[in-house]
C-alpha cells in the first residue's frame, strides 16, 4: 500500500535524442486500477506491450487468488492458489517475523472498513471495528503449499508485498526478451535497470509536505526504491483523529510514526516490503534491519526531520546538498 511518491526526471544529452535507436519513450498502462509506466528506448515497444499483456494477467490472477481467500468460510480449504500467490504468503510470513509481528496481512480485515482499498472512505462503526480486531492474526491463516485454511472472518492485503513482486517479474520478462536499459514504474514502485546511453537514470522522490519539490533525487543503476507515508491515504474521524492507512499488526491502530520512508533495494519486492515494515517501527531496529538485510533508507518524520540510515546518500547526486544529512 504505498504512495504515489516517485516519478522520474529524464536528463538526455543532445546525442542520445539524436539517435533514433537509442531514442526513450515512455509506454503507460492503467491496468486493473494501477497506473504503470516503463520508459524503454522506442524500437521496443512491441516486447514492451506484451510484457505488459503478462502482467495484466498476473495481476487477475492474483486478485482472483486474494478474493478467493477473502470470501472463503472459516475452516474450509481453499485450494489452486497460482504459485505467486504462495510465494506472497510465504513472503507475507517472512516480514511478519522479521517486524515482529507488526507488519501482518490480516490487518487488511480492519482497514478494508475504512474504504482505504477504494477511492470511497469512511469511518466504519465501532461495533464493525471491535469485531474485525477480533478476527486479525497472522497466525489464524494456516499455509501449506498451495493450500490455505481461514481460521477465523479475515481478509488479507497482498499490496505492500505483490506490487514490488510483480515489477520483479516484469522486469525479467524484460530482460529475457532482451532490454537491458528501462525503468518500471507501477503506483510509485520502481525498477531501474542499466542506463540511457552515456548517463544513468536519475530519479526524484516528492517532498511529503510539499515545501520544496522534491525531498531528494537519486541516481542509481540496476537497482529498485519504493516509498511508503502517510499523507495521501487517511482519513478524519468523528473525533477529529487522523487514520492512516498503514495499521500495526499488534496495537491494530493507525501508525502515524513518520511522514514517508524510502527503501533502496536490489529488488522492488525488497523495496516495497521494507519500507512498509520500516514505517511500523522505531528507528533503532530499522538500522539495524537495513543493515541486517542490506538495504538503504531514508525517513522523514513527523517533524520533517530527514533520517539516513545504511549509506543512502551514496545514491543521491549532487542536486541533493539541501537536504539535511
Amino acid at each position: 500500500m504505498k504512495v504515489n511518491l516517485l516519478y522520474l526526471i529524464f536528463l538526455f544529452v543532445p546525442l542520445i535524442i539524436s539517435c533514433s535507436q537509442n531514442k526513450f519513450t515512455t509506454t503507460n498502462s492503467f491496468t486493473m486500477g494501477t497506473f504503470i509506466s516503463i520508459s524503454h528506448k522506442k524500437n521496443e515497444s512491441k516486447i514492451v506491450e506484451n510484457a505488459l499483456n503478462q502482467l495484466t494477467l498476473w495481476i487477475s490472477n492474483l486478485e482472483t487468488d486474494i478474493d478467493k481467500i477473502n470470501s472463503a468460510p472459516i475452516n474450509t480449504t481453499i485450494n489452486n492458489l497460482t504459485d505467486d500467490t504462495n510465494i506472497l504468503l510465504n513472503l507475507a510470513d517472512k516480514y511478519h517475523t522479521i517486524s515482529s509481528g507488526e507488519y501482518d496481512i490480516t490487518v487488511n480485515t480492519l482497514t478494508s472498513l475504512y474504504g482505504f482499498n477504494s477511492d470511497k472512505y469512511k469511518t466504519p462503526t465501532a461495533d464493525a471495528i471491535t469485531y474485525a480486531k477480533g478476527e486479525i492474526g497472522f497466525d489464524n491463516l494456516k499455509i501449506d503449499n498451495n493450500t490455505v485454511i481461514k481460521k477465523s472472518d479475515l481478509k488479507i492485503d497482498l499490496s505492500a508485498t505483490g506490487k514490488g513482486y510483480l515489477v520483479d517479474k516484469l522486469s525479467k520478462y524484460l530482460i529475457d526478451n532482451g532490454i537491458d536499459n528501462f525503468i518500471i514504474n507501477i503506483g510509485g514502485d520502481m525498477y531501474v535497470k542499466g542506463d540511457k546511453g552515456k548517463r544513468l537514470f536519475n530519479i526524484a522522490i516528492q517532498s511529503p509536505t510539499l515545501d520544496k519539490e522534491f525531498a531528494t533525487t537519486l541516481t542509481l543503476k540496476n537497482k529498485a526504491v519504493a516509498t511508503s507515508g502517510n499523507y495521501e491515504r487517511n482519513i478524519i474521524d468523528i473525533n477529529g483523529n487522523k487514520i492512516n492507512h498503514i495499521f500495526s499488526g499488534i496495537s491494530l491502530e493507525s501508525v502515524n510514526r513518520y511522514q514517508s520512508v524510502s527503501v533502496i533495494a536490489d529488488t522492488v519486492e525488497e523495496a516495497d516490503s521494507f519500507a512498509t515494515v520500516f514505517y511500523l517501527l522505531d528507528l533503532k531496529k530499522i538500522e539495524k534491519l537495513c543493515a541486517e538485510y542490506n538495504v538503504a533508507v531514508m525517513i522523514i518524520d513527523d517533524k520533517s526531520e530527514v533520517i539516513k540510515f545504511c549509506n543512502f546518500a551514496q545514491y543521491e547526486n549532487s542536486v541533493n546538498k539541501k537536504v539535511a544529512e
